[in-house]
């Protein structure tokens, strides 16, 4: 036998691993109990006590909870992530108002030209959150887009009458959408 082996078998812990029905869980394996109860120690040879460690079913215990509260967390954390996103791209499009604004009132009879860049309102053509902005005019109004790929569109809509309204136009962004922000009744297109 190696010095490493034999000092593993007589050094300071070991592993041990009990197969038992009896209560008394000092009882050694092959004493002729019947095997059914699992238990694993963990067993310090030169403290004076008996085993000392955490049974398999504490073991197990302890990783259904930690499951339970992952399957229940993950969701909830998407579902935060998800709405943080559509209200950073509210904010982006937010930022485009006063050009937007300027832009109606210093249109000829209220209707503003129809090809908007969105650089003319101080946006870029698309952004780490929208895939695409895009401005799209009506009499006395205009509406800002950003497209949140396969997702949906957040939509910042605006009349000289009635002011800015927010939408959001797809199902799956419903219950992300912020607050003044609604999820339906979007504007008919020109």
């Amino acid at each position: 036998m190696s010095d490493a082996f034999s000092k593993f078998l007589h050094g300071g812990c070991c592993i041990q691993v009990v197969f038992c029905s009896s209560p008394d869980h000092h009882i050694k394996c092959g004493q002729g109990s019947v095997e059914t109860m699992m238990r694993f120690s963990v067993r310090s040879r030169s403290g004076a006590g008996g085993a000392h460690g955490f049974t398999l079913v504490e073991l197990m215990i302890v990783v259904a909870i930690i499951a339970t509260l992952a399957a229940i967390a993950l969701p909830a954390y998407k579902n935060y992530i998800a709405r943080a996103r559509v209200t950073a791209m509210v904010a982006e499009l937010s930022r485009a108002k006063a050009a937007a604004v300027l832009l109606v009132a210093e249109a000829d009879g209220g209707q503003p030209p129809s090809d908007i860049p969105p650089a003319a309102l101080g946006l870029q053509e698309s952004s780490e959150l929208c895939e695409r902005i895009h401005v799209t005019t009506y009499t006395r109004g205009l509406r800002i887009g950003c497209n949140y790929g396969r997702s949906g569109v957040v939509h910042m809509y605006y009349q000289s009458e009635e002011g800015w309204t927010c939408f959001v136009d797809n199902f799956d962004l419903r219950g992300w959408a912020p607050e003044g922000c609604r999820h339906y009744n979007l504007p008919p297109d020109p």
